[in-house]
């Protein structure tokens, strides 16, 4: 197969931040149908990142995700969460480069959103200078009154 030339490789980059994008907007203004979304805002980022490589791959989520924030206000625990979601994407992606087996791959990026998930809700918490569990009550409330 011959190398990606340049224009190709923007393109898809284009392609993959627009396919993110819409999955981010989707997920942000329909709490029915941004539940399901949810679930595949990591295939983007794992597809482009075994796609276009390592360095290249890394555009497809950020610019998604910088783009969200002028039209969320700012960052937000929502923002926090899309960035959780496509380090998902990326650490798989990763993984699957060493030809692990499917219980070590699951297992380690468990343990790595887990691990990032925590890192964001305390710097979070510390940012705001709310509780954790004030933070999360508030938010978890907040999206059962959207969803009802």
């Amino acid at each position: 197969m011959p190398p990606i030339g340049n224009t190709d490789r923007l393109k898809d980059i284009a392609i993959g931040i627009g396919i993110t994008s819409l999955l981010f907007v989707i997920t942000l203004q329909s709490p029915i149908l941004g539940f399901f979304c949810t679930v595949i805002i990591p295939l983007p980022t794992l597809y482009y990142r075994a796609k276009l490589g390592r360095k290249a791959s890394l555009w497809v989520p950020a610019i998604a995700l910088l783009a969200l924030v002028p039209l969320y206000g700012g960052v937000s625990i929502d923002l926090l969460y899309f960035f959780e979601l496509v380090f998902i994407g990326y650490v798989l992606s990763e993984l699957f480069g060493y030809n692990l087996a499917v219980e070590k791959t699951v297992i380690m990026t468990c343990a790595g959103a887990l691990m990032a998930g925590l890192v964001v809700l305390f710097l979070h918490s510390a940012s705001t200078a709310t509780g954790i569990d004030s933070l999360v009550s508030s938010y978890v409330r907040k999206n059962l009154e959207v969803t009802i």
